[in-house]
């Protein structure tokens, strides 16, 4: 009895553990799209920076960052406001940005309640009208000729050790599965 019970427990928490990390895996949200889009050139810089998400954001815990790559330097960076799937951000109006490309960091609550970061860039190229003027319109941000899908612009990562964790109970349940067996074999 003692080597079928091993055996079968060890079974069971590898089919256990595989299907449950698998779950885990793929209920993080992903980034859907994202305004200005990711890759592109914008003419005048953003009034908000904006995102739709697979499924809803939680609160709490979430942050946007603009960094200039140009410069090294975060611009600004703040808690979006958060809307179902959506997740926005207002640009702070007195900002000094110069053209070059800037990098949009987050992190959100997934739907699954586990945190996922992730990034995007886009270039501002500065209008060669703007100047100082305080009631100049912005024009409405353009992307650039033949731009990789939003989607495959962006990059995410999962904050969640659970499959790190469940990878390594799998290790040690298979581990004494195999001990079990070799010590219960008869010597020869």
């Amino acid at each position: 009895m003692g080597k079928r019970f091993t055996g079968a427990v060890a079974a069971t928490a590898v089919l256990w553990a595989g299907s449950f990390g698998a779950g885990i895996a793929a209920a993080h949200d992903s980034v859907l799209s994202t305004s200005p889009e990711a890759g592109t050139t914008v003419e005048a810089f953003p009034e908000t920076i904006s995102f739709v998400f697979s499924g809803e954001v939680q609160d709490g815990f979430n942050t946007i960052a603009v960094t200039d790559q140009a410069q090294g330097r975060v611009v600004f960076e703040g808690e979006p406001a958060v809307e179902g799937q959506n997740v926005s951000i207002e640009v702070p109006e007195d900002l000094q940005l110069s053209p070059g490309t800037y990098t949009v960091g987050y992190q959100i609550t997934s739907s699954d309640g586990h945190a996922t970061r992730g990034s995007f860039e886009f270039s501002y190229a500065g209008a060669a009208t703007e100047t100082n003027t305080e009631s100049a319109p912005a024009p409405a941000p353009t992307a650039s000729e033949e731009t990789p899908s939003n989607q495959d612009m962006v990059t995410s990562e999962s904050g969640s050790n659970l499959p790190l964790i469940l990878g390594a109970a799998v290790a040690i349940f298979a581990a004494a599965g195999v001990a079990a067996v070799v010590l219960r074999r008869p010597k020869l």
